[in-house]
């Protein structure tokens, strides 16, 4: 029995429609590579008008008098590294019976860059903590539903602490750091070369013997505030 031999000529078409549709691939890839960012740029300002001032039970402590809306500023290399549109950083203590004691260090990174939403273990380990037991873990907000988050545990010679972190972008929250870089790259393709933006959360108690459902609980508080205070934003 013979073998059934293709024709030349339709061997010839089917090697040019390949030919075209590849290049016309490579085309579109180029064409979107090259699209312009459309995303608007804020400002540290704007950033920090939209964060809340307080959370349940818990108020925002001005630690140098000359800074009105943050507790402390990060230093310029960060600011160079992260290309942010604005840091804000706030230290909630608490002012209830219940929550007095207690304070949490809530750092926000608002941007459009991808580099705003980096991957904190760098800069914790660059400043000597040993992070262990990476999870992700659920909180529940009534304004955003159940939330992912990363919590991490932290050493760094007798300290010991907890982190929790979470990306925020338009499509909603990401617990960890290669989720955020996908859901912005799916932004950019499905919306014409427009950036994704939003901001990364990281928040660590202040209190030393802080437990990892009350760093959850105020988190979920946290959000809940965020979301009024940025008009959905957040």
């Amino acid at each position: 029995m013979s073998e059934n031999v293709p024709n030349s000529s339709a061997q010839g078409v089917v090697k040019k429609r390949s030919f075209l549709v590849a290049g016309g691939c490579a085309l579109v890839a180029v064409a979107f590579a090259a699209l312009p960012s459309t995303a608007s740029y804020q400002s540290e300002d704007w950033v920090s008008k939209g964060l809340p001032m307080s959370v349940p039970g818990y108020q925002f402590v001005r630690a140098d008098p000359n800074l009105t809306d943050c507790s402390y500023k990060m230093d310029p290399v960060t600011y160079e590294v992260l290309k942010p549109w604005g840091i804000v950083a706030r230290v909630f203590s608490g002012n209830t019976e219940k929550t007095r004691g207690q304070a949490y260090d809530v750092v926000v990174i608002a941007g459009n860059d991808k580099d705003s939403f980096h991957d904190p273990a760098v800069c914790f380990t660059a400043q000597k903590w040993m992070l262990t037991n990476h999870r992700v873990e659920t909180i529940n907000t009534k304004t955003r539903g159940q939330v992912p988050v990363t919590m991490v545990d932290m050493q760094r010679d007798n300290d010991r602490s907890i982190a929790l972190y979470v990306y925020r972008v338009r499509s909603g929250y990401v617990a960890d750091n290669v989720g955020v870089k996908l859901r912005m790259f799916a932004h950019k393709f499905t919306h014409l070369g427009r950036d994704d933006e939003g901001g990364f959360i990281r928040i660590i108690p202040r209190s030393p013997d802080a437990t990892a459902e009350q760093l959850k609980a105020f988190t979920a508080d946290w959000i809940d505030e965020a979301a009024k205070s940025s008009g959905g934003y957040y």
